[in-house]
């Protein structure tokens, strides 16, 4: 069965297991811990859902911006939100590395790549027993991810206002490969090997290899979704 067919199907479906089917076709690689980081746009009613959905997952969120969108048949104003989400330890793994950091100090991350690092340095060096606790709950390092994904949302703001170009480092955000990001924002978005999941500059045979695992990751969750499973229930 298709995607289509699925979504399709439970048009009719509460809205609980509707948006459980949602998460799942658009962020099973990381509900399987397999990608870092993924983003989604969803009403204001889906965030709510979503916050009770991650209660008891290693996955966070943050709302990166509100995008007003105007519903003409009912003549009122709905709100959408850019949600984030992300787990820590993959995420901050992820922008340790040198690629990465380089590429979105080149956007003016610095400082706060600097201050989140550091930190996570000094958690690093726990002893490993305690060392995912920590990144868990230590509340100064959740206020130093935040710092960094605000100006992420300050730069998609001035984008909507005119003021800058999109801001598409996003994609480091993301967990796509240094080299497609820079190829990205070198062609302007064209002359790209593929497109998938993103867009493919470099390393094709490797990245397809990659998209169609993330294909049978989405298929599999949707299976455990359509069996009854919850997200905390199939969340890694």
């Amino acid at each position: 069965m298709s995607v289509n067919e699925i979504i399709n199907i439970n048009q009719n479906c509460d809205e609980v297991r509707r948006t459980s089917i949602i998460m799942a076709i658009h962020c099973a690689p990381l509900i399987k811990c397999i990608k870092a980081a993924n983003i989604k746009t969803v009403s204001a009613r889906e965030l709510m859902i979503i916050r009770q959905m991650l209660v008891g997952t290693e996955i966070s969120y943050y709302t990166l911006k509100l995008i007003p969108k105007s519903k003409a048949n009912k003549g009122r104003r709905e709100t959408k939100h850019i949600l984030y989400l992300f787990r820590k330890k993959e995420l901050l793994e992820y922008l340790s590395r040198h690629d990465v950091t380089e590429l979105l100090k080149d956007y003016g991350y610095e400082k706060e790549l600097k201050d989140l690092l550091a930190l996570y340095g000094e958690l690093a060096s726990y002893n490993i027993d305690i060392f995912d606790d920590e990144l868990e709950n230590n509340l100064e390092l959740t206020i130093c991810i935040y710092k960094l994904l605000k100006r992420l949302s300050d730069r998609i703001m001035m984008y909507c206002g005119g003021n800058v170009e999109f801001p598409h480092e996003i994609g480091a955000f993301l967990e796509y490969p240094v080299e497609d990001v820079r190829g990205f924002l070198e062609n302007k978005g064209e002359n790209f090997l593929y497109s998938g999941y993103w867009k493919v500059y470099h390393n094709l045979s490797k990245t397809l290899k990659l998209f169609e695992y993330f294909d049978i990751v989405r298929d599999w969750t949707l299976k455990e979704i359509m069996n009854g499973k919850t997200i905390r229930e199939v969340a890694v």
